[in-house]
């Protein structure tokens, strides 16, 4: 499991969700201020430092 953030496309809600590392553990993840399943993940900041590391070898 990994907390993941993501923005809702509806009402454009921001929010962290624990998510199953494991692809056959599909959750639906939903907005949890107005309940719209229309939500995008956004690159947390951690990401991009990681992605930064691994990719530039710094």
């Amino acid at each position: 499991m990994a907390m993941h953030d993501f923005e809702c496309l509806k009402c454009g809600e921001k929010f962290e969700e624990l998510v199953p590392s494991r692809a056959c553990d599909k959750k639906i993840i939903e907005c949890p201020k107005c309940k719209s399943p229309e939500v995008k993940k956004l690159v947390s900041k951690i990401q991009m430092i990681k992605d930064f590391f691994c990719t530039t070898g710094g």
